[in-house]
C-alpha cells in the first residue's frame, strides 16, 4: 500500500482517544454488533478495544471504530451513526457528566484529563485550573463557564424554533439576546 502523508504533527502530551480520532476529523463511535456491513469489519482493525472498553464500561463484544466521512468532511457525524452505533465523545471528554438545569457543573472536571489540556497553570483565569473549580451554589443554566462544544450562552436575531425542537415557528430575540441553556440543558 502507498499512501501521502499530508501533516504530521507532534504533541508534548497524550490527547486521549477521542481528540486523536478528532484530529483525523472523526469521533469514536461504539458498535455492539455486526449489524453494520461496513463499520464493524473496520473496527476489527482497531487495537484499542479493550482499552476503550475499560474506560467505558462496555461489554466484551463492543468494538470501536473512528467515525468519518472524508468524502464530505462537513458532514455532521453524530447525527449519520452506522447501524447500531452510538457517540462515545461524551463519555471520554465528559465523564463527570452531562449537565442538568437546575443543578451545578458535576464535580470532577479539576482532575479530567481533557479539560486539563487546555486549562493549565500560568494561563489567564478563565483558562487556569482554577475555572474547572467544583461550584454548587451555580446551576448549570446560569454557570458563566462554557465547554468547548458547548452552544454560546445567547443567540440573537430572528431564531428559527427548529434550532431547538421540531417546531417551525420563529422567535425574535430580545435586545440582550435569548438564553440557549433552558433549551439545550435537560
Amino acid at each position: 500500500m502507498r499512501a501521502w502523508i499530508d501533516e504530521v504533527k507532534v504533541f508534548a502530551r497524550d490527547p486521549g482517544y477521542e481528540v486523536v480520532c478528532n484530529l483525523g476529523h472523526g469521533t469514536l463511535v461504539r458498535l455492539d454488533s455486526n449489524a453494520d456491513p461496513v463499520w464493524w469489519p473496520l473496527a476489527g482493525r482497531y487495537n484499542t478495544h479493550a482499552v476503550l472498553r475499560t474506560l467505558l464500561g462496555t461489554g466484551a463484544n463492543t468494538r470501536y471504530v473512528c467515525l468519518h466521512d472524508y468524502g464530505n468532511p462537513e458532514s455532521p457525524l453524530l447525527e449519520h451513526l452506522p447501524l447500531d452505533g452510538t457517540s462515545v465523545r461524551a463519555g471520554l471528554v465528559f465523564p463527570e457528566g452531562p449537565l442538568h438545569a437546575g443543578q451545578p457543573r458535576p464535580a470532577g472536571s479539576d482532575s479530567n484529563r481533557f479539560c486539563l489540556g487546555c486549562h493549565t497553570t500560568g494561563q489567564p483565569p478563565e483558562l487556569g485550573p482554577e475555572a474547572l473549580l467544583y461550584d454548587p451554589s451555580i446551576s448549570a443554566q446560569d454557570d458563566p463557564r462554557r465547554q468547548p462544544m458547548q452552544t454560546p450562552p445567547r443567540i440573537f436575531g430572528n431564531v428559527p424554533m427548529s434550532y431547538f425542537s421540531t417546531g417551525n415557528a420563529v422567535l425574535d430575540a430580545p435586545a440582550d439576546g435569548l438564553p440557549v441553556d433552558p433549551f439545550v440543558i435537560p
